[in-house]
């Protein structure tokens, strides 16, 4: 199965989030529901709010598309909760695999 990763800049703000966002629906596009998307955000050194509504974008259109998108490197001050200011809330119930990240999509519901 071929893999779709998509690695955020280190520097992760308004700017750089657009060409993430075309980065990300791109990806999509061609991984046609039939292979996770990845969006890896390990890389990232400084970011704001305008990666957390990309995040939070991207795993809502993965939904809408019957796609699994799948966050990986989202701790610390990458952490898109922290980012919000809501470490709980919509994220409480959110499934994270250990191995993989978190998840939308398709096989989130599983």
């Amino acid at each position: 199965m071929r893999k779709f990763v998509v690695k955020a800049p280190a520097e992760c703000r308004v700017d750089a989030a657009a060409g993430l966002k075309t980065e990300l629906l791109a990806a999509l596009d061609q991984a046609e529901g039939k292979a996770p998307v990845t969006l890896d955000l390990s890389g990232v050194e400084r970011a704001d709010s305008s990666l957390a509504q990309l995040v939070l974008a991207f795993m809502k259109e993965a939904e809408a598309r019957g796609a699994e998108a799948v966050l990986v490197g989202d701790t610390g001050f990458r952490s898109v909760p922290s980012l919000l200011g809501c470490d709980q809330g919509v994220f409480a119930g959110a499934k994270a695999p250990a191995a993989t990240g978190k998840r939308a999509g398709k096989e989130a519901a599983k």
